[in-house]
């Protein structure tokens, strides 16, 4: 996996997870998801 160092020293991983043109009544349920399995960014 890839990571860019943040002014602050901290390593963060570039991998992220899109919700653009998610309808809205799914994009919670979208995100909860996203951040169970571990996405940050």
């Amino acid at each position: 996996m890839e990571y860019v160092k943040l002014n602050n020293g901290v390593e963060m991983p570039i991998i992220g997870f899109g919700v653009f043109e998610i309808p809205a009544e799914h994009t919670a349920q979208c995100v909860y998801d996203a951040i169970e399995c571990g996405y940050r960014l």
